[in-house]
């Protein structure tokens, strides 16, 4: 049996952290990154074509993992980042134009995907986060902007209500270690009926 297991959530809510947590516990699991290669194109850009851009070479790099999942036929698999991640991004980025494009596009897809486990924080909390993390993005990727955050955000809510996928939600502004434990619990559970 194949399981697709992925994480979601805004910049800074952890999923990178709990993925290599994870990774690290469960060596006989298949891995995806959020992406092969390096970007393109600045993420989080306010300028919409340089955003448009940026979401379809993140959507060209959720295709190429998809087809690597769909080549597999068993195993539980995890993932940084959902398919879905890219239509929230691209909510808050993009023009309504250039959305619908992105959403036309990701729906010509069959995604492999089960269950997402969405990473909540607060956009505070976030901030923080971001601030305070090792790995440094560029500052045109507006990371610590509160307003793109609090959109990004609302992004996922409309995605979610849109697509109604199997969400589980994560509270994740205390300790990663007891989230990532949280997400094997309910994975352990889905595999084990």
């Amino acid at each position: 049996m194949k399981y697709v297991f992925t994480l979601a959530g805004v910049h800074g809510s952890g999923k990178t952290t709990i993925f290599e947590i994870i990774k690290n516990k469960f060596r006989n699991w298949i891995f995806f990154p959020d992406h092969i290669n390096s970007p393109r194109y600045p993420f989080g850009s306010p300028d919409k074509q340089i955003a448009f851009r940026a979401e379809l070479w993140f959507l060209e790099q959720m295709i190429k993992r998809n087809e690597k999942i769909r080549s597999l036929s068993e195993g539980i698999i995890f993932c940084d980042r959902s398919p879905l991640c890219l239509l929230s991004y691209s909510y808050a980025l993009c023009t309504e134009e250039d959305y619908q494009t992105i959403e036309h596009l990701y729906r010509a897809i069959k995604w492999e995907e089960n269950t997402i486990f969405y990473l909540q924080g607060s956009p505070e909390k976030i901030v923080q986060r971001i601030i305070n993390r090792k790995e440094q993005h560029p500052k045109e990727w507006n990371e610590t902007d509160r307003t793109y955050i609090e959109k990004v955000l609302e992004g996922y809510e409309k995605v979610f209500k849109k697509f109604n996928p199997n969400v589980v939600r994560i509270q994740n502004e205390g300790d990663v270690n007891r989230s990532a434990q949280e997400i094997i619990n309910k994975i352990k559970g889905i595999t084990s009926t």
